[in-house]
């Protein structure tokens, strides 16, 4: 067994790679990020991202769009940065009078290091894709660390969000993997998972994954990228007590977010200064 993952490590490394690309390369790269009547968890991220920026060597720049703001605007405004811009997020959520979907279809895609708007979602479809969404890239660099292969295993994807649970099934699916797709309410996710070799979850619901609820005989692997607030902190869809059962475990805070945010910035860098 490996045990819990630590993806604010595996970060690190990551970032002190990209930092001695951009100083030895006498880069100034810049992120822009677009917010729209940010709640708390929205905050926390961007001041995430914001530490990482600074530490790779990015200015990353929080453009926060008032709230009365019209959905034509903000595409205006969405146009403007991707032009000024060597990245722009769209951290969402956005308020309910945007169409999110149109929003990110005017997101080309070598501006798109999230890997949300239509041109990158289309390339990943195609596996024809340059980068990966940081969150299945944060999974794939820790199955590629300890050896985790989804060929052929069983894959129970829990949460169809486009930035975990969409993408993550799409990749194991091009990966080889049997690929079941599920969210919180379809019912008794047990009878899935309790079968899986490899569980990924994104569905916001703390302790939706119990013990009782994974394989003993089986070294399952659970990539826990669901995050929600509970009594002020922040926790996954994981109970903290399945890793004593798994191989391998992401913790939340700690796991697949800081490497997944550590990739954001990879992917910029990758999609317009050509690093590797």
């Amino acid at each position: 067994m490996v045990g819990i993952i630590d993806g604010k490590g595996m970060a690190h490394a990551r970032i002190l790679r990209m930092r001695d690309f951009v100083v030895s390369q006498q880069l100034e790269p810049k992120l822009t990020a677009l917010t729209m009547n940010p709640n708390a968890a929205t905050q926390q991220f961007l001041r995430i991202k914001q530490k990482i920026a600074r530490d790779c060597g990015v200015s990353m720049n929080i453009v926060e769009i008032p709230l009365h703001t019209t959905h034509d605007r903000v595409v205006e405004i969405v146009k403007e940065v991707a032009a000024t811009s060597d990245g722009v997020v769209i951290q969402i959520p956005f308020p309910p009078h945007i169409d999110i979907d149109n929003l990110l279809s005017v997101l080309p895609s070598e501006c798109d290091p999230d890997c949300m708007g239509h041109e990158a979602t289309q390339l990943l479809d195609e596996n024809r894709h340059v980068v990966l969404p940081p969150v299945v890239a944060a999974i794939r660099a820790i199955c590629t660390e300890y050896d985790v292969s989804p060929k052929d295993k069983k894959v129970v994807v829990v949460g169809q969000g486009r930035l975990v649970g969409v993408p993550a099934a799409r990749w194991f699916e091009q990966s080889g993997a049997d690929v079941v797709r599920l969210t919180k309410d379809s019912g008794d996710i047990k009878e899935y998972t309790h079968t899986a070799d490899i569980i990924v979850l994104g569905a916001g619901s703390p302790s939706l994954l119990t013990p009782d609820m994974i394989s003993l005989n089986k070294s399952v692997s659970i990539f826990d990228a669901g995050t929600s607030e509970e009594g002020g902190r922040l926790v996954g869809d994981a109970d903290p007590a399945c890793s004593e059962f798994a191989y391998l475990t992401t913790p939340v805070p700690g796991g697949i977010g800081p490497l997944a945010v550590a990739f954001l910035f990879e992917n910029m860098l990758k999609l317009k200064f050509d690093f590797v």
